[in-house]
C-alpha cells in the first residue's frame, strides 16, 4: 500500500503516516477515511504526522484535493498536522497553500525536527 497510516505511540497522541510511490489521490483519500476512523477511537487530542521522504513526484491535482484533506481539521480530536520530507515543489506548495487557506500545519525537513516540534507543541499545550 502507498499510503500506511497508524499510532506512533501507545497513547495514541500521534498518528503516523507514511506515504509512498506511487500513489493516487484515491489512496489518499481512503487512508483519510482511516484517519478519521482512528480519531474517532480517542477522546483526546491527537496530532497527525506524515513523513513524504519516499515519494518524489506527486499525481496531478494536487490543490483540489485541499478541501478534502481538511476535512481532518473539522474533528474535535484533531490538534495539529506536523508533515516532513517534501521533495517535490508542488508537494512543499501546496503544504503551504493549506497552511495559509486551514492553518494547523507545520512543515519541517525531517521526522527528528518533527518530533521536536511535536514535543514543543506539547508543552505549550501544557502552559495554557
Amino acid at each position: 500500500m502507498p499510503i500506511v497510516s497508524d499510532w506512533f505511540d501507545e497513547d495514541h497522541t500521534i498518528l503516523f503516516t507514511q506515504v509512498s510511490e506511487p500513489f493516487t489521490w484515491d489512496d489518499y483519500s481512503q487512508n483519510i477515511d482511516r484517519l478519521l476512523a482512528l480519531l474517532d477511537s480517542v477522546t483526546h487530542p491527537v496530532i497527525l504526522l506524515t513523513d513524504y521522504t519516499q515519494v518524489e513526484t506527486i499525481p496531478t491535482g494536487a490543490l483540489p484535493q485541499l478541501p478534502v484533506i481538511a476535512n481532518l481539521i473539522e474533528h474535535p480530536n484533531f490538534q495539529q498536522f506536523v508533515v516532513y520530507g517534501h521533495q517535490t515543489a508542488i508537494g512543499q506548495t501546496a503544504t503551504r497553500i493549506f497552511e495559509r487557506v486551514y492553518g494547523r500545519v507545520d512543515m519541517v525537513e525531517d521526522q527528528e525536527e518533527a518530533l521536536a516540534l511535536i514535543e514543543r507543541i506539547r508543552r505549550s499545550d501544557g502552559e495554557q
